[in-house]
């Protein structure tokens, strides 16, 4: 795909409003295909061997990775769709339009068997959201988006994204040295 910069933002709209629902339909066979196989297994009672995929899952929502896979290409498409190129700040709106569904539908279900990793995985999503909304507001081109105003809400969303990094290698090493299989952290 050859970049045109002749293009407007408002012409790349007509061409996402086009194509994305057609690359999601085939996309999401992926998901189907998925969700399609964890039942017919679990139908059969062979479900233990797709145990390290949904392990980590409570039972009712055990087809969640479905849901995760479903996310990724979707969010390729959207990428694939609108490339930086274009017009970054519908890139991103794009992305964070996904992020945003994601995000609700992670905190209605919570899936995780074990709440801290729903309460990891929410804070995670959410740090990611709030950097994605960051940036589509430094490649807008506001009026009010000033040099220094664009810098210093780039260096808080690095440090933001610093913070949790840390706080989640912490939250690793602190599992190895301490958790172990009766702790109560890991009750369902």
């Amino acid at each position: 795909m050859a970049c045109s910069t002749s293009q407007s933002c408002h012409e790349r709209g007509v061409y996402i409003a086009v194509r994305v629902p057609l690359l999601a339909l085939t996309f999401l066979a992926g998901p189907i295909l998925w969700s399609w196989l964890l039942h017919r297994r679990q139908a059969d009672g062979r479900s233990k061997s797709l145990r390290f995929l949904t392990a980590s899952y409570r039972a009712e929502t055990d087809a969640w990775e479905a849901i995760r896979l479903a996310k990724n290409m979707v969010l390729k498409c959207a990428v694939a769709l609108s490339p930086i190129s274009y017009c970054a700040g519908q890139q991103l709106i794009l992305v964070l339009g996904v992020m945003f569904f994601c995000t609700a539908s992670h905190l209605q279900h919570q899936p995780c068997r074990f709440q801290v990793l729903n309460h990891v995985e929410a804070i995670t999503l959410g740090v990611l959201n709030i950097g994605m909304m960051a940036a589509s507001l430094v490649v807008s081109g506001s009026w009010f988006m000033s040099k220094d105003f664009a810098q210093q809400l780039t260096v808080a969303s690095y440090s933001l994204l610093a913070v949790i990094f840390l706080g989640l290698a912490f939250l690793v090493v602190w599992a190895k040295l301490v958790l172990h299989d009766d702790h109560k952290l890991l009750k369902p």
